[in-house]
């Protein structure tokens, strides 16, 4: 019994000894939670800027500028984004 009350606090050492001052940024990102949603400001750029083209060229009513909208829409859905 005492050798499994030991097993975890092993696995703990084994899993922190490859930590160092020089990697801790490393340990950081994978210990980081996946579920963070990024900055909308952050995803979608090249999307981004093709819109704002298409809109800054055609204007916001146009109809030239439906596909590169929802191309636009699509990738921030992908991301867990809302764009009305």
């Amino acid at each position: 019994m005492a050798k499994e009350d030991t097993k975890p606090e092993q696995r703990r050492n084994l899993r922190h000894r490859w930590i160092t001052p020089r990697n801790l940024h490393l340990a950081q990102l994978l210990t980081e939670p996946l579920a963070t949603k990024p900055k909308p400001c952050c995803v979608c750029i090249p999307e981004k800027q093709s819109r704002d083209e298409c809109f800054l060229i055609n204007g916001t009513d146009s109809d030239k500028c439906k596909t590169i909208l929802s191309d636009y829409k699509n990738c921030m859905k992908g991301f867990g984004f809302e764009v009305n």
